[in-house]
């Protein structure tokens, strides 16, 4: 895992200011910026890829549809689609990390949601690993309140918390309040 780690902080600091946030028009026609988890995503990906060692077993995968799986077929995730999975595909003996991304300004519900997706992936589809990135501007406060709803939340305290604050810095884990 901690060469994933080192992978993720690299891709973090290459992810350029246009994909962390992104110009919209509000109903003034004025220029704003806003997080697009999507976007971010994207160029996460990008970014990962191009860091990624030449590995035919491990396999990273965006948003993989795991819907006609026979073996998600019964479980509480069946038609999950984490943003990032790495594995092997067609096996469950190299399931290593299910990722799920928000922006800062995701609700809790959907932060919360995700966190179940994550506690069921480990739980119950055997991923040895899983982490929540939160990204934007506050977001070290934020992975850092996150931490510190565990218990309320139920989530399986194996999930690690990533914060991603600006654009062209690398993600940090979060180490809880203290």
């Amino acid at each position: 895992m901690n060469d994933f780690h080192k992978i993720l902080q690299s891709a973090t600091s290459c992810i350029d200011g246009h994909y962390f946030e992104t110009n919209v028009l509000d109903k003034k026609n004025q220029s704003i910026k806003i997080y697009r988890e999507r976007i971010y995503c994207y160029e996460l990906y990008h970014q990962l890829r191009k860091k990624w060692p030449n590995n035919k077993t491990l396999i990273l995968h965006g948003e993989f549809d795991k819907s006609g799986s026979q073996f998600f077929a019964g479980l509480s995730v069946n038609g999950a689609k984490p943003d990032f999975l790495i594995h092997t595909p067609g096996s469950t003996n190299t399931n290593l990390l299910a990722m799920e991304v928000k922006p800062i300004t995701a609700q809790n519900h959907k932060i919360k949601s995700d966190l179940e997706k994550l506690t069921g992936m480990l739980t119950e589809a055997y991923f040895s690993h899983a982490l929540f990135l939160i990204f934007g501007n506050g977001s070290k406060k934020k992975a850092d309140q996150i931490l510190s709803r565990k218990l309320e939340w139920q989530f399986d305290s194996k999930i690690e918390i990533w914060a991603h604050e600006n654009a062209k810095e690398a993600a940090t884990q979060a180490e809880g309040p203290k």
